[in-house]
Order: C-alpha cells, then sequence, then structure tokens
C-alpha cells in the first residue's frame, strides 16, 4: 500500500448527533455519526472503526467498512452518569496492512434520563343504574407535568389484569353498561401515557368490588279504578269504580260538532 502513512490521517470531519432513536422519556441510546475524506490508493481495501471511554486506549475495531464508505453511524448506549466515548478510524490495504490511527475525536453521552412513571388512581365504583357500573377518579399526574389516561378493567372476581375487558374509557367519568343484574363484579384501572414505542404504565389498582342494582327502574303503572268496557268509532263507555277512586275527572276537548278528546283522572 503506497503512501500508507500519508493516509493515516484520515480527517473524521466530525461527530454529531442525530435525531434520537428514542423520545427522551424512554431514550436508552445516541445515535453518533463519524465522517471522514475518502483515502486515494489503488489498493485501499476497507477502513476499521474503534470505540473506547479512555482517550488512546483502543481494543478490537468496533466495525469494519468497504473502502468505498466515508460515514458511519453507531447507537452508543447511554448509561446512569454521563460518559465521553472516543473515536479513531484506520485504512486496510489489500494485503491487511493497517495504518496508524486517525486523529481521535469524542462525542459526550449523557445519562439516561430519570423516568417516572404514571401515579396510581383512586377509584371510586358506584352502580345506581340496575346493569350499570359506574367508575370515577380524580385527576392522575402522568409523570412528565401532564394528566394521565386510565384504562379501566372489570369482571366478575376473582379477576387477572389480563383476562379482563376493557371498559373502552380512558377518562373520568367511566360507565360500563350492559352487566348481569345483582351480580358482584370487580373494577381495576391503570394510569398510563403514550410512549413513542408504546405505552408506559404505572401500578395497577387492587380490586374494588360493587354488585350491580337488581331492579329495573320502570315507568308507574297507570291508576287503577278506570274500565274502559266498552270503545266502538261512535260510542267511549267509561266504568269508574266508586271504592278505587275518591274522585273521578273527566274531560273533554272539543265541540258538540266535533269529535271529543277524552280525558280521564282517577284521584285516590
Amino acid at each position: 500500500m503506497r503512501k500508507l502513512c500519508s493516509i493515516v490521517c484520515v480527517c473524521i470531519l466530525g461527530v454529531g448527533l442525530s435525531v434520537p432513536l428514542f423520545a427522551a422519556d424512554t431514550e436508552t441510546s445516541i445515535d453518533v455519526s463519524l465522517r471522514w475524506d475518502a483515502n486515494t490508493e489503488s489498493d485501499l481495501a476497507c477502513y476499521k472503526v474503534y470505540k473506547s471511554t479512555v482517550s488512546g486506549e483502543y481494543g478490537a475495531p468496533i466495525a469494519t467498512l468497504s473502502k468505498d464508505q466515508t460515514s458511519y453511524m453507531l447507537a452508543v448506549a447511554r448509561e446512569i452518569t454521563d460518559r465521553i466515548n472516543f473515536f479513531t478510524l484506520t485504512a486496510c490495504d489489500l494485503s491487511g496492512n493497517e495504518s496508524r490511527k486517525s486523529n481521535e475525536v469524542s462525542k459526550l453521552i449523557p445519562a439516561i434520563p430519570a423516568v417516572s412513571t404514571p401515579g396510581m388512581p383512586i377509584l371510586t365504583v358506584t352502580s345506581a343504574v340496575a346493569g350499570e357500573i359506574l367508575v370515577t377518579w380524580p385527576d392522575v399526574p402522568d409523570g412528565k407535568g401532564g394528566v394521565a389516561k386510565v384504562d379501566i378493567r372489570y369482571g366478575m372476581p376473582p379477576t387477572q389484569w389480563g383476562a379482563l375487558p376493557s371498559a373502552g374509557c380512558t377518562g373520568s367519568p367511566c360507565k360500563i353498561p350492559v352487566l348481569l343484574l345483582d351480580v358482584l363484579y370487580e373494577v381495576k384501572g391503570v394510569a398510563y401515557r403514550a410512549g413513542p414505542t408504546g405505552n408506559i404504565f404505572g401500578t395497577i389498582t387492587t380490586g374494588v368490588q360493587v354488585r350491580t342494582s337488581g331492579v329495573i327502574d320502570f315507568p308507574p303503572d297507570p291508576p287503577k279504578g278506570i274500565i274502559i268496557s266498552k270503545e266502538t268509532e261512535e260510542e267511549l263507555v267509561i266504568i269508574a269504580l266508586v271504592e278505587d277512586c275518591k274522585e273521578l275527572i273527566i274531560s273533554a276537548i272539543g265541540t258538540t260538532e266535533t269529535i271529543h278528546k277524552l280525558t280521564t283522572r282517577c284521584s285516590k
């Protein structure tokens, strides 16, 4: 390889921070981009990339690249503290010879930020209407300065979270209709916020039990004591059972020349 020593000063033009792989609250690595000027030797075969956390101390290369490549991107894992990573590059020829290392560049890899999970909702569960459960809770912090959504699930105890159907609501109040009457149900919930790679959940609540109402609130029955004994197009005969009614009120709307609208009311 001619001028091997003249090309060892491969210039890494810069180490840039690209768009992160993940959003801030789930980011566990940083993309680092290395770039350099191409070598011009006819027997150039490859480039080798080295990485270290100690300046000047490098082990085996982390990547061997083709001779036509003049850039390389790698994901550097973040740790619980800030850490500087160092990078260097060598060129190799067809015979396997390797140049000395290029100039060294470095990049500060910031620590993984603290992850705050959403809080736990406090559920209040009631059953005032037959076949319905109403679940309410005060706002829950989402761990990022906002209000968390809450996934509500329910079933007959004993309950396992993964097997429970979701109520399909994310905010309070949450109504769960079309349930069996006079049956004990258990309700659970978990607060969460949407993350770029999936939802970030808090802690699942303990089950809150409630029995559904077994009485359906039907409309009141019509007054007793009034019987229609005969009804034709010309005649309507109404019989009032005096012992059932204190007063029978009959009112007609119309004139003697029109069909009357007759209204009756039994006062008890």
